[in-house]
């Protein structure tokens, strides 16, 4: 598979979700770029999006939902929020990765302020920041808080930012992530950046959105700096988070998403009962390529690992004492297992299933006989 790239859907406050199914169970890369809030005429640039790289274990026909942030608007040195890029399984309660918008700069060329406006990779979004007023960012994935009466927040991925006048704050991203309606001035972008108020005066500016979205901000005059709060962004604890190749204030313009398959795994879907087994099982393989054998015992058939150990070809097992033995491969792009072996001896006759997820054919069984050591051979050969 190569790599999947999704761009923004339109410009300004309104976008279309994109779908995307998983074509295989495998683990996917997934790095999402934030948009850039709107620029003002004067000095300083303006918040940028945040650059998110997560990895997932993703199975076959996975439903994906994803959102591409928009740029924030501007009118003179009133500028809106960008939006946030996030991605999800579709109905899940929270999102695998969110990389959160750029606050509108306004104007000023201090690095202090400047630094507040670009999306953020902490979880919580940025304080906005103005000579006359600012608002807080928001914290466990709600939106921020408006300046006084001008800049409105952006929105976080449960609840919307805060408004100034009707709708200006960013729509949360779960329900839809449209940007504020700034009326006549500067549009939130979509990914639920904040808006401005259309009566405002100089230098309102809106926050972005993220997972927890941006504060507003509000300089009031020409002497005074303005910009609102970055975005917050986030990846699921069920994923890794990519820290170094993750960045704050890394996109201008529009937001990004992409999505690479990097590896393949296979599991047994049907685990192997330690239950009467009179030794530890031996595992081994071969193969070409870069991959990867993991093993796991749970004490339920039913109960899918969330720990994996690194076996050593032709050692026992580790931890393999009673309960169920699971397998599962990883292979890079040149990686090819051949074949994959466990030896065990069992003290009665007895069968015992194994399947490998994904195919098609009956789980095959393998009769094991008194004090007779077994061995399964298990194909794993890659495409």
């Amino acid at each position: 598979m190569s790599k999947q790239t999704f761009n923004n859907s339109s410009t300004g406050r309104n976008g279309t979700l994109q779908d995307y199914n998983i074509p295989e169970d495998s683990i996917y890369e997934i790095v999402a770029y934030g948009a850039a809030g709107g620029q003002g005429d004067r000095t300083g640039r303006e918040g940028k999006g945040a650059k998110v790289a997560g990895r997932f274990w993703l199975a076959a026909n996975t439903s994906l939902k994803i959102m591409v942030g928009q740029e924030g608007g501007k009118v003179e040195n009133q500028v809106a929020g960008g939006g946030a890029s996030a991605v999800w399984v579709d109905l899940a309660e929270e999102p695998l990765i969110v990389a959160g918008g750029g606050g509108g700069f306004a104007v000023g060329d201090d690095d202090f302020p400047q630094s507040y406006s670009d999306g953020s990779l902490s979880e919580k979004g940025s304080l906005g920041w103005g000579g006359h007023s600012f608002g807080r960012g928001g914290i466990e994935g709600n939106g921020g808080v408006a300046a006084d009466s001008r800049g409105a927040a952006g929105a976080g991925w449960h609840t919307d930012g805060e408004s100034i006048s009707a709708n200006s704050g960013g729509q949360a991203l779960k329900d839809g992530g449209q940007g504020g309606d700034g009326g006549d001035s500067a549009d939130g972008g979509y990914g639920g950046g904040g808006a401005v108020d259309a009566a405002t005066g100089w230098g309102a500016c809106g926050g972005g959105g993220g997972y927890s979205g941006g504060g507003g901000g509000y300089s009031e005059s020409t002497e005074n700096e303005g910009a609102g709060g970055g975005g917050g962004s986030y990846v699921n604890a069920k994923g890794e988070f990519l820290r170094e190749q993750s960045a704050v204030g890394e996109r201008a313009g529009h937001g990004l998403v992409e999505i690479e398959k990097i590896k393949r795994a296979v599991r047994i879907s049907t685990p192997v009962s330690m239950e009467n087994v009179i030794d530890t099982p031996v595992i081994s393989w071969s193969g070409t390529g870069s991959f990867n054998v993991y093993t796991a015992s749970t004490n339920s058939g039913s109960e899918i690992p969330t720990v994996w150990d690194s076996p050593t070809s032709g050692q026992e097992v580790p931890n393999a004492s009673g309960g169920f033995l699971w397998c599962k491969q990883e292979l890079d792009s040149d990686g090819e297992i051949e074949t994959l072996t466990l030896t065990a001896t069992y003290p009665s006759e007895e069968q015992v299933y194994i399947k490998i997820a994904g195919e098609a054919t009956a789980a095959t069984p393998y009769v094991r006989k008194e004090g007779q050591a077994v061995t399964v051979n298990i194909n794993l050969k890659g495409e």
